[in-house]
């Protein structure tokens, strides 16, 4: 499971869900192409981040003894 939360004023507020980390990813991807805004997805587990903004991507793997 992906959560895909969307970068406000306000912080990181809840966009979507989605079972696959390929469908999350396409999900924030074009949410952030058509707005503009940053997404960032979290894997259930806390195990991998991506973030996604205007002028591209990332993913990195999370150490599970460094995640709060």
């Amino acid at each position: 499971m992906f959560i895909i939360e969307g970068l406000t004023d306000n912080g990181w507020s809840f966009e979507a869900r989605h079972d696959s980390r390929d469908n999350a990813f396409w999900h924030a991807r074009a949410k952030s192409d058509a707005t503009g805004r940053t997404f960032r997805l979290i894997s259930q587990d806390q195990q991998m981040v991506c973030l996604l903004t205007s002028k591209g991507s990332d993913c990195w793997g999370m150490e599970s003894d460094l995640v709060a």
